[in-house]
């Protein structure tokens, strides 16, 4: 077997595909998520066809857990996938700030300490592989996800952050952004499944993960699996590097001027 690959929220959905890929990629595997049975019933599977896999069932949220998994990774890997993490549907103001909080530290906490964790080893080396799970949510804002908006949008500005610290690290970077996909997501975040979106709308998990396994091959560092153009992309990146080359200047703007000079 190849190299090893540690994968949060492996349990199902997403976490759960990345595994069998990489699997087949020819990886050991070390899989974390927070159900132990289906995360063992994952690794059973995954041995039975001559693959190597262990088990860490952890809460990313609880602190002591997460910690449990940051010790696993300074030990070294060759790869991370931060998957884990959940959606809370409600208006801010009228949601549960504890659920708001827990989501904050799986989403965007957690991902950020695990690569923190992980990073030393592969510079060191001089090579490895960080992949977040971000999410489409972050380039289509929707109502009452305000915080789940906020977790995405800090994990994709952190990974293209950190491509750009690393770029002669020999370590790669990459955000896969998935649209609605059809996982437990929707469950959790509204308690709603996908009957009322388009069968067109919903992409299937492994169509997902394959297609960002793809992109993670050809270099990107964001992955849109559903974009049909780069150049989409490429132009909304252009678009951003235009608004920044005037955030700062001496003087404001002459459209926020009322009268007079500054």
């Amino acid at each position: 077997m190849g190299e090893t690959w540690l994968v949060t929220g492996a349990s199902s959905g997403i976490g759960a595909v990345y595994a069998n890929r990489l699997f087949r990629r020819g990886h050991k595997l070390i899989l974390v998520a927070r159900r132990a049975d289906r995360l063992r019933a994952l690794a059973d599977a995954i041995i039975s066809e001559g693959g190597e896999a262990e088990t860490l069932a952890a809460d990313l949220a609880d602190e002591a857990d997460c910690r449990m998994v940051e010790k696993r990774l300074t030990e070294g890997v060759a790869g991370l996938v931060n998957n884990a993490g959940f959606g809370y549907f409600s208006p801010f103001a009228a949601g549960d700030l504890d659920r708001h909080v827990e989501l904050l530290r799986l989403n965007a906490e957690a991902p950020m300490r695990l690569v923190h964790a992980a990073l030393p080893a592969m510079l060191a080396r001089r090579s490895g592989a960080i992949v977040n799970v971000g999410s489409g949510i972050v380039f289509r804002q929707i109502p009452s996800y305000a915080s789940y908006i906020g977790s995405k949008a800090f994990l994709t500005e952190f990974t293209t952050a950190l491509a750009i610290d690393y770029a002669d690290s020999g370590i790669r970077f990459q955000v896969a952004v998935p649209g609605v996909t059809r996982t437990e997501f929707s469950h959790v975040a509204a308690g709603t499944g996908y009957d009322g979106l388009r069968a067109a709308r919903v992409m299937e998990a492994a169509d997902f993960v394959d297609a960002a396994l793809a992109g993670f091959d050809q270099g990107e560092v964001v992955t849109v699996p559903a974009l049909p153009e780069a150049a989409s992309y490429a132009a909304y990146v252009d678009a951003r590097a235009a608004v920044g080359q005037h955030v700062t200047a001496a003087k404001p703007a002459d459209r926020y001027r009322i009268g007079g000079e500054w």
